[in-house]
């Protein structure tokens, strides 16, 4: 009979990992990278030991909370693409990779999501409300080796992110109307029905985000880097900052961007962006009221392409605060 790798585990061993996180949670090491990678990996492995009853939960009862990195997290403002650069990426995609693709870019973009959460849309995923077309975000997609998973598949399927002591809620992210109608033209009567995974791989399955993360590289080395030298190396979690940036440009209320960007702190999302925030009139958003210059758009001149998401009028709110 095979032996578990938990036959190899002894109490002593198990105290060594509770010395380690107590070690890598303390207040001075909160931005060591070591400090991460051992809250990242020890903590959750003593969560499963609690959770399988392997261990006690008092072993691990009043372990220190987790600090968020919120430095390794700022965005640096002359790194956040503009509109029209996004655009290039996208491009790049549909011509290597298929139309849908360019879909992907956008709706990541746009809708400020992280990769993981943009690889588990499905047809499903779009709900239609007050008139318009919202985006809800509820899971993410991780891919794990099969020896790391409990049933033995390498396709995790969870929650957005969350820490240890708050699970992330599902948030409704309303789309910019020219990107509604995208969606409705690639989706046709599968929107709302169809429950399979939107971005797939040419057999069907799920896109590995370690292939869409090349494509993306070479997308940035390509047509991106050689135009705008700033933005050389840019993963794609720019997307996400590209499009919590443009809202910010847009005058959306801080609230209505915490709760379409999933932050679970108004406080923490704002000391994130603070860097941005600080340098909205630095940062060059040409393209933001025509996302595709001479071929997109709302058709109205003079009108943003993205007005509807501005669902709070902050002038009026002012007015009636006698603000400003």
């Amino acid at each position: 009979m095979d032996r578990s790798p938990l036959d190899s585990l002894s109490a002593l061993s198990i105290h060594h990992m509770i010395a380690l996180r107590d070690y890598f949670t303390r207040a001075e090491l909160a931005q060591s990278s070591a400090r991460t990678y051992w809250t990242g990996t020890v903590m959750p492995f003593l969560t499963w030991l609690v959770d399988t009853e392997q261990i006690g939960r008092g072993v691990v009862r009043a372990s220190p909370k987790q600090r968020r990195d919120v430095e390794g997290e700022r965005p640096d403002p002359r790194r956040i693409p503009e509109p029209s650069q996004v655009e290039l990426v996208a491009t790049h995609f549909a011509e290597h990779h298929g139309a849908k693709w360019a879909t992907f870019v956008r709706l990541a973009t746009w809708c400020a999501l992280r990769i993981s959460e943009t690889l588990d849309l499905r047809a499903t995923s779009f709900i239609e409300q007050r008139g318009r077309l919202y985006l809800r975000v509820a899971t993410q997609q991780h891919r794990v080796t099969g020896v790391d998973s409990d049933d033995g598949a390498t396709l995790i399927r969870s929650g957005t992110k969350s820490t240890r002591d708050h699970q992330a809620k599902a948030r409704e992210v309303p789309l910019p109307t020219w990107l509604e109608r995208e969606v409705r033209e690639l989706l046709g009567e599968r929107l709302d029905t169809d429950g399979e995974l939107f971005f797939t791989g040419p057999r069907g399955a799920a896109a590995p985000a370690e292939a869409v993360r090349r494509w993306w590289r070479e997308a940035v080395d390509e047509v991106l880097a050689p135009v705008a030298p700033n933005l050389a190396g840019i993963t794609p979690h720019a997307m996400r900052h590209a499009g919590m940036t443009y809202w910010f440009a847009q005058g959306v209320d801080h609230k209505r961007i915490q709760l379409w960007g999933g932050w679970a702190s108004l406080k923490v999302m704002l000391d994130t962006y603070r860097g941005v925030l600080d340098s909205l009139e630095e940062i060059d958003l040409a393209g933001i009221d025509d996302p595709w210059p001479g071929s997109r758009g709302t058709g109205e001149p003079g009108r943003s392409a993205c007005d509807e998401t501005k669902i709070v009028d902050l002038d009026a709110w002012r007015r009636s605060r006698s603000i400003g």
